[in-house]
């Protein structure tokens, strides 16, 4: 990314930059062989997204009751690094896929609703840092910080049951010690994970779109997980009335990427 540049310069940018690490790993392949399908955690569309999709509100319709409704995206966020990124992966050969039996091409993840298929679970799983003291406003921070390690790692092994390697891939974590931009970083590598066991379910057929022919969030049908594991029992388990409510992505939610939170 440029230096000295205004925001919707940077994220022109930041497209371009995302577009180009696609075409050098679709071309050289990440396992010895060429890759098939782009999942983005992140709102996509064939024209601007200037307010909400059809997906945005079929999503909310399915899982804002489960606590995973979707963000409202504008012409700002994700703004033009959304329709940038679009086109040049296209571009690229990877068109943008919205319903059907998808072989190749592009797809959008939205992780929340995908964890809770892959989990059987009956809410979105509270593993936000950013959000751990809505989680767990009476608790010290410590105990915050221990839950939310207990449920990354819980979805690090869930994941392991998509694709073999994850657990040892992933990096230590020093919950009492870990600063806010390694927990974020440690939380962006299982959201990349999600949205890459969502691209084997789309493959296998084992996700549906959400949406119309202009957006659609792929996500896992319901039981169509390998298998199931039993997530690690927070320290102070979040009773069912406090649980923040983010079917509209609340003000004080954090939003990952660009639209989705």
């Amino acid at each position: 990314m440029r230096s000295g540049c205004g925001p919707r310069e940077r994220q022109q940018h930041q497209g371009d930059d995302e577009a180009k690490e696609v075409r050098w790993h679709g071309r050289l392949g990440l396992a010895g062989c060429p890759v098939d399908l782009v999942a983005v955690d992140m709102p996509l569309s064939r024209t601007p997204i200037v307010s909400r999709r059809a997906s945005d509100d079929a999503v909310s319709r399915a899982y804002g009751g489960r606590w995973a409704g979707t963000h409202t995206p504008s012409a700002v966020r994700p703004g033009a690094v959304s329709d940038t990124l679009r086109a040049a992966v296209e571009n690229i050969g990877y068109k943008l896929r919205t319903s059907g039996l998808v072989s190749h091409g592009l797809i959008e993840v939205y992780p929340h609703p995908a964890l809770i298929e892959f989990a059987s679970a009956e809410r979105r799983l509270p593993y936000k840092f950013g959000n751990r003291r809505s989680y767990w406003p009476d608790q010290p921070s410590t105990v915050r910080s221990l839950n939310i390690f207990r449920e990354m790692k819980g979805i690090a092994s869930l994941m392991e049951n998509e694709i073999s390697g994850v657990e040892a891939a992933m990096p230590e974590l020093d919950y009492a010690k870990a600063s806010g931009r390694e927990w974020k970083a440690y939380e962006d590598m299982l959201d990349a994970v999600v949205c890459a066991a969502v691209g084997i379910c789309v493959l296998e057929g084992r996700a549906v779109p959400f949406g119309d022919d202009q957006s659609a969030i792929w996500i896992p049908k319901p039981g169509s997980a390998r298998s199931r594991v039993e997530r690690a029992t927070p320290e102070h388990p979040l009773p069912a009335h406090d649980y923040p409510d983010n079917r509209n992505c609340s003000a004080n939610s954090v939003e990952d990427h660009e639209g989705h939170c």
